[in-house]
């Protein structure tokens, strides 16, 4: 599989990433923060419809992940692909709870029996098949989505490991600075800072 070189038809992986990066940080700090005002402050947060249970290990699962994201964030910022793959790992095992969880309650627990009771004796089959039919384009979508996402962290790894790009044409323009001067000559070093190449030191006979 060809790992991609943009992200939204123009954008940079190293921007794909960092933003799927942080909105996984706030999305694991936003669940933390609901579990803690429903279960311990005992003040009604947004997933106050969810059991306790369920809660819970979205709660222990979500904060055993803060440390893959930070050092999926120091990976990112100082290009190591080691510690953004092991985020990778994290965020796959992730999407196959999620996955799970959709296909449970669309599918096992059946979309129709949340329909109202009105419908009971009046439209149910249409109402019934509508929402069966939603359910399906929610989980494709879904996991057209998750997949882009572990697609787009999955090839900055692999760009990172290739080398095929770099810091940019800044870093590169800043180099030449650096070594040429501003008005292009080349700056001159002191013989103890240029390294040693030993191999074209040869005799003459």
């Amino acid at each position: 599989m060809r790992p991609m070189t943009q992200v939204c038809c123009g954008c940079s992986l190293h921007l794909g990433v960092q933003t799927i990066i942080l909105s996984h940080l706030a999305w694991c700090l936003m669940w933390i923060w609901m579990v803690t005002c429903n279960i311990i402050l005992r003040i009604p947060a947004l997933a106050v419809g969810v059991n306790r249970p369920q809660q819970t290990v979205n709660a222990i699962w979500n904060l055993a992940g803060l440390p893959f994201i930070i050092m999926a964030l120091w990976g990112l910022w100082h290009r190591v692909d080691v510690q953004v793959r092991l985020y990778l790992h994290y965020l796959v095992v992730s999407f196959s709870m999620h996955l799970v969880l959709i296909i449970y309650y669309l599918f096992v627990q059946d979309a129709c029996s949340l329909l109202p009771s009105t419908l009971k004796y009046n439209g149910l089959a249409f109402a019934c098949g509508v929402v069966r039919g939603c359910s399906i384009a929610v989980l494709l979508s879904t996991l057209l989505v998750q997949y882009y996402i572990a697609y787009i962290v999955w090839s900055w790894c692999e760009d990172v490991r290739a080398g095929i790009s770099g810091k940019g044409l800044g870093a590169l323009y800043g180099r030449r600075q650096q070594h040429y001067g501003s008005v292009g000559s080349p700056v001159l070093h002191d013989a103890e800072s240029l390294p040693v190449d030993h191999g074209r030191h040869t005799a003459a006979y």
